[in-house]
């Protein structure tokens, strides 16, 4: 493993207006035993206008030796976890959210999966905590919208589009100098659900060669709030996910696979109009949401190619060397 630093781990917690939540999950992070070396606790706090400084400021007084406090002015989860990794001192950086509480041994399995030198991102699984009952109209296929994932018992290497979960995954740090960082264009921003910020990066991870995998003994225990448990929340949820899509492929793919995609998007929606106009069972709520994504998916590639964001944003984040630290509390 590379020499980077004395510290090997560092484990970064980004948290918007939701300070209250660090009390439970960061002395869980602090818990936890790794024989291999040293690790560090930093929060990133993202422009937050809460009280969220003032309990992350008690929080450390109590571990000063362990812990650190980041202030990222920029909105955006992104940017948040790009604050991260250019103030981490670990030679490997773990992200845990802070609604999640990890399992004992966590931080250790995920720093193993590292003894492999082609392994530069890992995982693990991600058990729902639900704050309230299921709906009768929630569906398994929508598991995978709250961050539940679980590939079994064994080690797994993971490919496109299935790789580890924002809220449970580790990196080599040396890769972000190979791959570059987070883009700005993905992620949570204020009442904004983008996602496909892992994903995307991890895209870039593997097609420079580098291993993904999955670790089955790093668990956490993420809290889905009830505002999560809504229709409403679902039907938002699965525009901003076509409009992620939507994104990537500009990025990625280009406008001739997004023109076939679009004709299998509008196929789909046409096909399921009715049955999904009247979705009042877990097969028509899943069916109309599917619809959400396809119209999330035509807005985000008008927009991305009137405004270019997506690809000016991947510019930027491709520039690890040129971006500029933020201030340390």
């Amino acid at each position: 493993m590379e020499q980077l630093s004395s510290m090997l781990v560092s484990v970064v917690v980004c948290t918007h207006n939701r300070g209250s939540l660090l009390s439970e999950g960061v002395p869980r992070v602090l818990e936890q035993q790794l024989p291999a070396g040293p690790y560090e606790v930093l929060i990133v706090d993202n422009a937050s206008t809460d009280d969220t400084p003032e309990r992350a400021g008690n929080l450390i007084k109590q571990h000063p030796e362990r812990m650190r406090h980041v202030r990222e002015g920029r909105l955006g989860l992104s940017s948040a976890r790009n604050a991260g990794i250019r103030h981490a001192n670990g030679q490997i950086i773990a992200f845990i959210d802070d609604d999640a509480v990890p399992e004992q041994g966590w931080l250790a399995s995920l720093v193993s999966a590292f003894d492999d030198p082609v392994v530069a991102c890992a995982g693990g699984p991600v058990i729902p905590v639900f704050q309230g009952e299921l709906p009768a109209w929630f569906s398994p296929q929508l598991r995978t919208y709250i961050s539940i994932f679980d590939k079994g018992s064994e080690p797994v290497p993971l490919t496109y589009n299935e790789y580890p979960r924002g809220v449970n995954l580790a990196f080599r740090k040396t890769v972000f100098e190979a791959v570059g960082l987070f883009s700005p264009s993905f992620g949570r921003k204020g009442r904004s659900l983008m996602s496909y910020e892992e994903i995307e990066l991890c895209y870039r991870i593997e097609r420079a060669g580098w291993t993904i995998l999955y670790v089955p003994g790093a668990s956490v225990r993420h809290t889905v709030h009830a505002d999560r448990l809504s229709r409403d929340w679902f039907l938002r949820r699965f525009y901003w996910q076509g409009k992620s899509e939507a994104y990537f492929d500009l990025i990625h793919r280009g406008t001739r696979f997004i023109a076939q995609k679009l004709l299998e998007h509008a196929s789909f929606s046409h096909a399921r109009e009715l049955m999904t106009s009247q979705a009042s069972n877990s097969e028509g709520f899943y069916l109309l949401c599917r619809r959400q994504t396809w119209l999330g998916y035509l807005a985000g590639v008008i927009q991305g190619l009137l405004t270019a964001q997506p690809l000016r944003a991947h510019g930027q984040a491709r520039a690890f060397s040129r971006i500029s630290p933020t201030r340390v509390v």
